[in-house]
């Protein structure tokens, strides 16, 4: 996350600085992004950089954590859910991004995913604390409600999500496609697999 001295900078640097590593990040894969290009982007040193940021990760963690802000924002209005609706609206807002300036860097954010441990870059909201996710969403109607349970149920929501995010922005599948796959997966989650009697 960044330091108190990024977050003092002025509102114009502040956004000439997250542009830049936008650039950077949209142009090539997380291994590949250089904070000497980002420095150079923004117009600081690149010692300058690490006066705002510990390193490379902590600066991409940034960039997502405010997708994910912006993401909780737009439910601050919106009733209590389920936690299946959640994925949905999740995979809805994500989806939204194409053909947005920021769909390069949500696609190649998925494709980042990929490379590395799913819990170190992930863009979903299962980053966000357990405090913050009950305030969104109503647990009631689960059967097993404790966190364990629930973090289970929201790697399996948000890596489904993910896949289809990627498979979407990569025009591997319309989003109607996308859309009806992700209802289908959660229907069975939410109802089990097997048969009722």
């Amino acid at each position: 996350m960044p330091t108190k001295k990024f977050l003092d900078l002025s509102e114009d640097k502040k956004k000439a600085f997250i542009d830049a590593a936008i650039m950077e990040f949209e142009r090539q894969s997380f291994n590949e992004a250089s904070i000497f290009n980002i420095a150079h982007n923004a117009g600081v040193s690149r010692t300058g950089v690490y006066y705002y940021f510990t390193n490379k990760q902590d600066i991409y963690e940034y960039l997502l954590s405010l997708i994910r802000d912006d993401f909780v924002k737009s439910l601050e209005q919106a009733d209590k859910m389920d936690i299946f609706d959640l994925f949905m609206k999740y995979f809805e807002y994500m989806a939204a991004y194409k053909g947005k300036r920021e769909e390069k860097f949500i696609r190649q954010s998925y494709n980042n995913i990929k490379l590395v441990e799913v819990n170190t870059l992930d863009i979903s909201i299962q980053k966000l604390d357990m405090d913050k996710v009950e305030e969104i969403i109503d647990l009631s109607n689960l059967k097993y409600n404790n966190s364990e349970i629930i973090k289970v149920i929201s790697l399996m929501g948000f890596s489904s999500v993910s896949k289809l995010l990627i498979e979407y922005f990569s025009n591997k599948i319309t989003y109607d496609v996308a859309k009806e796959r992700c209802e289908l997966f959660f229907e069975c989650l939410k109802n089990g697999f097997t048969r009722q009697k």
